[in-house]
């Protein structure tokens, strides 16, 4: 599962992500017992993503895109204009075991 976040943006994507990010964290326990994966990237600079990871106690590896090459490249950055420009849109990617993606889930609508 690859889970994409914006941990200090100062708009209501922080508390979407807080959210899904704090229901992953209470799933961590039960996914590794089922051999399951889980990854987040973030676009917030190293020390701040490691920060946000540990405050919410997440024992799964942070990504960093600052750059947002990745995002760009799946096309998930959000190009409108206002406050939510050229942030990631929050997508969860379900993987099969040969990574390729099995679902989409747009965090803010649902399941694609």
């Amino acid at each position: 599962m690859v889970s994409f976040v914006h941990a200090i943006a100062k708009r209501c994507p922080l508390k979407r992500d807080r959210q899904q990010l704090s229901q992953l964290v209470q799933f961590q326990k039960e996914l590794a017992v089922n051999y399951g994966k889980l990854v987040s990237v973030s676009v917030d600079p190293p020390l701040v993503q490691a920060a946000f990871r540990a405050g919410l106690g997440a024992e799964w590896p942070f990504l960093c895109d600052e750059k947002l090459e990745l995002i760009k490249r799946i096309n998930i950055l959000d190009t409108t204009e206002g406050e939510y420009a050229y942030r990631p849109q929050p997508y969860t990617f379900i993987l099969h075991p040969d990574l390729t993606i099995y679902k989409i889930y747009d965090v803010c609508v649902g399941s694609d």
